[in-house]
C-alpha cells in the first residue's frame, strides 16, 4: 500500500513543474475518484494506481531509499519509465545493488533542490536510515527518539532541480503520470 498525499504537497520547491504537472493531474485522476478509492487511513493500492495510470506511465520517485517502492513500480507497471532519486550513498548503492536488472529504472544519486550543487546531508541511523536529510531535524527527535543523526563529517552530495532534469529528458507527452515523494527536509 501507498500513502496518499494531498497534490498540493506534492511539488513543494518544484516551482517550474508545478504548472505543467497540476493541469495534467485533472485529465490523470479526480480527486473525487481518489477518495472514493482510499480507505480512511488514506492508503491507496497498485489497484487503484493502475486504473488511474496510463499502461506505460513516466514514474519519478524522489526518495528512492533501498529501492523498496521503485521495485514494487517496476513489477505492477513493467511499460513503465521510472527515474527515482536518491542522496544518501548508502541507501543508494543498496537502490542500485537491487535495480540494476530492471532497463525501465534509472536511479540517481543526488538530493533534488531548487539548485545545481552540493550540500551537506544529514544521515540518520539507529532505528530509521530512512530519515536523512539536507535540512537538521527538529520535531523528527521527538517523534522517533530511536532515530539517530549525524553532527559532524557530514558528506556533500550533489543536488539538482528536478526541473533541470526533466528539461533535459525526452520523456513522451511531456507528461509525469505519478510523481511519488518520500523525503524529508527540504530535497
Amino acid at each position: 500500500m501507498f500513502r496518499l498525499l494531498r497534490p498540493g504537497t506534492l511539488l513543494r520547491g518544484f516551482q517550474a513543474v508545478q504548472s505543467s504537472f497540476f493541469h495534467q493531474a485533472s485529465r490523470l485522476i479526480t480527486l473525487k475518484r481518489l477518495a472514493k478509492s482510499a480507505d480512511s487511513s488514506t492508503d491507496i493500492g497498485f489497484d487503484t494506481l493502475r486504473s488511474l495510470l496510463s499502461k506505460n506511465p513516466f514514474i519519478i520517485e524522489v526518495g528512492s531509499f533501498t529501492g523498496g517502492d521503485t521495485e514494487k513500480f517496476a513489477l505492477a507497471f513493467p511499460e513503465a519509465e521510472i527515474h527515482g532519486f536518491e542522496a544518501d550513498k548508502e541507501n543508494f548503492s543498496k537502490a542500485w545493488e537491487r535495480m540494476r536488472h530492471y532497463p525501465n529504472v534509472h536511479l540517481t544519486c543526488a538530493a533534488c533542490s531548487n539548485c545545481f550543487g552540493v550540500s551537506s546531508f544529514i544521515t540518520s541511523d539507529g532505528d530509521s536510515r530512512a530519515a536523512g536529510s539536507l535540512l537538521h531535524p527538529t520535531t523528527h527527535l521527538q517523534k522517533f527518539p530511536g532515530v539517530t543523526f549525524a553532527t559532524s563529517d557530514l558528506p556533500l552530495v550533489p543536488t539538482l532541480p528536478l526541473s533541470s532534469y526533466l528539461s533535459a529528458l525526452d520523456f513522451r507527452n511531456s507528461i509525469i503520470d505519478l510523481l511519488w515523494l518520500d523525503v524529508q527536509g527540504e530535497s
